[in-house]
């Protein structure tokens, strides 16, 4: 677009990036897991609900790993029903065992890493550009994953119990908050192969915040 590249060099840079190595298997597992305790946590969550979170936000994407490895590509609706159904079913399972005090913190925590965020803000992005096609398109792809989430996640969501317990927020707790904001970004970062570059103006961003 500036001039830099000529239209060959341009394309081979193209499929120079789509051949880069993405994470691994372990790390989106970890970054999952992470990212679902971090928001749990913003969420209301406490220690054990953190840990119920990041449970069923790490087997999620044992799940999710597992169907991409498949030889036979398996449809984004069902991945996302499957996704939806499986990681309110952890929840579900862990609240029962004993671990954590806010199921609704433990699912909502648990189901962030299906939420579709980068496509939702690739299409506010295309619409203020005046893309309305593109936006238009990543925004019905957002609705649509955000809605087979919803249809997976409501068959077994039930069986968590409703919990209105709250607390009046500390100081510390605007600071623990703060923390589990900063490595869920981070995590998610990692989980969706963001660039280092982005990467750090991310931290930078979120340090303007905190100062």
């Amino acid at each position: 677009v500036e001039g830099k590249y000529t239209i060959e060099e341009a394309e081979k840079k193209l499929e120079e990036i789509k051949k880069e190595p993405g994470k691994s298997d372990i790390s989106r597992m970890l970054a999952s897991g992470v990212g679902s305790g971090g928001f749990c946590y913003l969420l209301g969550g406490q220690a054990m609900d953190m840990l119920a979170a990041f449970l069923s936000g790490f087997l999620l994407y044992v799940v999710l790993l597992a169907f991409e490895k498949r030889e036979k590509t398996t449809s984004k609706i069902v991945l996302n029903m499957i996704g939806g159904f499986c990681v309110s079913l952890f929840a579900v399972i862990f609240y029962r065992m004993g671990l954590g005090n806010a199921p609704g913190s433990i699912l909502v925590g648990s189901v962030m890493p299906l939420v579709p965020g980068v496509s939702l803000v690739n299409a506010v992005r295309d619409f203020a550009e005046g893309n309305y096609i593109g936006g238009g398109v990543r925004f019905l792809d957002a609705l649509m994953v955000a809605l087979w989430n919803c249809a997976g996640s409501q068959s077994d969501a039930r069986g968590l119990l409703s919990d209105d317990r709250r607390k009046p927020i500390m100081i510390t707790d605007a600071v623990l908050q703060f923390l589990a904001a900063f490595f869920g970004t981070i995590a998610f970062s990692v989980l969706f192969s963001v660039t280092e570059r982005a990467l750090s103006a991310v931290r930078c961003d979120l340090g303007e915040q905190d100062g």
